[in-house]
């Protein structure tokens, strides 16, 4: 995030009313980093935070957090549907529950529809109309010319493309069985993607699926090129979660993590001649942590500098 960003965050928050804090000076030849993080208790989101309960490390290197906020930016949050048969009858009963769902995010929060199985396909573009976009939830399930497979990789690279041109924060949502295989479309290459593009995954996994072993059932492909889909992987990696529920509540109950989230910007050191990945820990310091001893905090565990 740039200071012309700064400039224009501070504007609109000054237009709603919200308390601004002072823009931080940034060096020159230093890359601004942003990292959402959320904090868990058990199930629930821990709220009321400030800047002084996070620690935060790049490359172990402590690092001071210069912009602290919550809810100030509006969310783009790409919905992105796996209709294959197996999971029909889950999104009929999420289009149920969506208009109630829906109500957690916020005015001028912004979603849109992808559907997927072979192909991806843009079933509605990003709106603010949250009424249309859970009234076409339904419709969406319904569309027949993604193909019959299920390529949940290229759809998230697809999903990430889309939702990187939006302002705010970004995320994408998919709803899947998680079953399927990929051809030349590896974990690492979503992850990178997500990362760059600073895109936080999250997935509702139905069906009874768990966390897969690294290779599937424990056995590798014949053809090194193909892989097996594991969004846990992919949705921790970003700073996601996956959540195994075939329940239409659980569609709520992210969305409103989704919305639950701190936003901690720091400056990174200057980028080298080649980008390579940097390592984030974002933890709770200690006064923190002794109020809430058993939280979790989720957040993305790194960058590549220089892209």
């Amino acid at each position: 995030m740039g200071a012309s960003l700064f400039f224009i965050v501070a504007v609109a928050a000054q237009a709603h009313g919200l308390e601004q804090e002072p823009a931080p000076v940034f060096r020159a030849g230093a890359a601004n980093v942003r990292v959402d993080a959320l904090v868990l208790n058990g199930n629930a989101a821990v709220n009321g935070l400030a800047r002084e309960d996070f620690l935060l490390t790049d490359e172990k290197e402590p690092r001071e957090i210069l912009s602290f906020s919550t809810d100030r930016e509006p969310l783009s949050l790409t919905l992105l549907l796996d209709i294959s048969g197996s999971m029909q009858k889950y999104l009929r009963e999420v289009s149920e529950v969506a208009h109630r769902a829906l109500k957690a995010l916020r005015p001028g929060d912004r979603v849109s529809i992808v559907v997927f199985g072979r192909t991806t396909q843009v079933f509605a573009q990003f709106s603010e109309d949250l009424d249309f976009i859970a009234s076409a939830i339904g419709p969406a399930r319904n569309v027949q010319t993604t193909g019959s497979a299920t390529l949940i990789n290229p759809s998230i690279l697809e999903a990430a493309s889309l939702t990187a041109l939006q302002p705010g924060r970004r995320a994408v949502l998919i709803l899947t069985d998680n079953q399927g295989l990929h051809y030349q479309s590896p974990d690492e290459d979503v992850i990178r993607r997500l990362s760059s593009a600073d895109i936080l995954l999250y997935a509702i996994v139905v069906g009874g699926s768990r966390r897969p072993k690294p290779n599937g059932d424990g056995k590798k492909p014949v053809n090194p090129d193909f892989t097996y889909p594991n969004v846990f992987r992919i949705a921790e990696e970003s700073g996601g979660e996956a959540i195994a529920s075939s329940r239409a509540d659980a569609f709520a109950t992210v969305l409103e993590r989704i919305r639950d989230r701190y936003t901690l910007i720091y400056q990174a050191p200057p980028a080298g001649e080649a980008a390579r990945f940097r390592e984030i820990r974002v933890e709770l310091a200690p006064a923190a942590r002794k109020r809430f001893p058993k939280a979790r905090v989720l957040a993305r565990r790194g960058y590549w500098l220089g892209e």
